[in-house]
């Protein structure tokens, strides 16, 4: 075929904008920018607290503001991929975060920050219809590796939001260098203008009319009413909360106990994120290949509380090179963090998998919001990173104990 006639032309573009996995890449790469904006301001925190005065209460309100409206829209935006089409959620998503990102720029006081956090939030809502798109498009057997790379390509952008941005801030100081970041969100939004359209959402497995939804909310109440879904949910609120703890306050046992630099606290702490680059796409290829999504997910949590239980005895024994090699084993156990999502698919239907998904990852971040708080406050209160880190396991573990018997429990459809 040559394709620099024009008709063969048209063919030829036409065939990679309907590929499905042109449209993963394109959501890989959406949702880099989301997790870079979703963890990239912890960066900034010291130098707020010097140029504006803020306190790290404040400051922590300020980062927690992404997780309050990110929340809250989960069922939302998963109800609206169901019924409008998750490609164009999707866009709105997208175009959102940049507005947020560009009023974050232009702030300049405590009220501005927080309103440009939470439309952040609103932004960076996407996974869930990315995982729509894949459950129309990619055949069952690459679910899990499909969402694996979407959710790696999030972990990559938090990666380099941690570094880079650290880096530029010595040299531009944080506005100019935090002003770069809107133009990968603008390239992300023509990308997803160009390749997430309405042919790459249509389902060409033929069973639409299968789960033909007569009684919308009769169904809808049934997604509620299922209990696998329930334990799921409660599964991934101990499993993220303690993910996000552990990345939270590794940066300040590390500045506390080996007197480390912020910038070689947060280099460490990446490791951890780096390291889901490599375990989310392997996990999900392993689950799919041997068809044990839910058993792969149990083990990560497994070994997740293991490695942690024992970092957590032997905490003021090991020396900061052992530390660092904690926090990259951490990055490979994590790989099960990616297939709840999966497993919902396996759960319910085409048309009500975005609203299962929304409702289960809105207890995720219930989880991020919560635990990371609480452990806050047993450090402060007793000074002791030992017991936080044991709660830390001791949630991996209830992660655990939650997830088993989801697939044994009738679908309910």
């Amino acid at each position: 075929m040559n394709i620099f006639q024009l008709k063969d032309k048209d063919s030829y573009l036409k065939h990679w904008r309907n590929s499905p996995w042109l449209a993963v890449a394109v959501l890989v790469f959406a949702f880099a920018q989301v997790h870079l904006h979703r963890v990239a301001f912890a960066i900034l925190i010291p130098t707020f607290t010097k140029n504006f005065h803020f306190t790290y209460f404040e400051s922590g309100i300020i980062m927690s503001a992404f997780f309050w409206s990110h929340a809250a829209v989960q069922i939302p935006v998963g109800i609206f991929s169901d019924k409008y089409g998750a490609n164009r959620v999707v866009k709105v998503c997208v175009t959102i975060l940049a507005i947020g990102v560009i009023a974050f720029v232009l702030s300049h006081n405590i009220i501005e920050f927080l309103i440009s956090r939470i439309l952040m939030g609103l932004g960076g809502a996407l996974l869930v219809p990315g995982v729509s798109i894949i459950r129309k498009d990619i055949h069952p057997r690459n679910h899990g590796l499909a969402v694996g790379i979407i959710t790696a390509g999030g972990a990559f952008g938090g990666t380099v939001g941690l570094i880079l941005i650290s880096f530029l801030i010595g040299i531009w100081g944080w506005r100019f260098s935090y002003a770069i970041t809107i133009i990968p969100i603008v390239l992300a939004l023509l990308l997803v203008a160009l390749f997430i359209t309405p042919a790459a959402v249509t389902d060409k497995s033929g069973d639409k009319t299968e789960y033909a939804i007569k009684k919308p909310k009769l169904i809808y109440s049934n997604v509620i009413r299922n209990p696998a879904l329930w334990l799921l949910s409660f599964s991934v609120l101990f499993f993220f909360g303690a993910y996000f703890s552990f990345l939270t306050w590794l940066p300040s046992f590390l500045v506390e106990r080996f007197n480390a630099s912020n910038y070689q606290a947060g280099l460490i702490t990446s490791l951890a994120v780096a390291g889901t680059i490599i375990s989310w796409p392997l996990a999900g290829f392993l689950a799919d290949r041997l068809n044990r999504h839910i058993a792969i997910f149990r083990y990560s949590q497994f070994l997740s509380f293991l490695l942690i239980a024992v970092f957590s005895l032997l905490i003021f024994r090991i020396s900061i090179t052992w530390t660092i090699i904690v926090s990259l084993t951490m990055g490979l156990v994590f790989g099960g963090m990616s297939l709840p999502y999966v497993i919902v698919l396996q759960l319910f239907p085409l048309e009500l998998s975005g609203t299962a998904n929304g409702f289960m990852n809105t207890f995720s971040f219930i989880g991020a919001l919560s635990i990371p708080v609480v452990l806050g406050a047993i450090i402060g209160y007793t000074g002791n990173f030992s017991f936080a880190f044991g709660v830390t396991a001791a949630c991996f573990f209830l992660a655990f104990i939650f997830s088993h018997n989801v697939l044994k429990i009738p679908r309910g459809f």
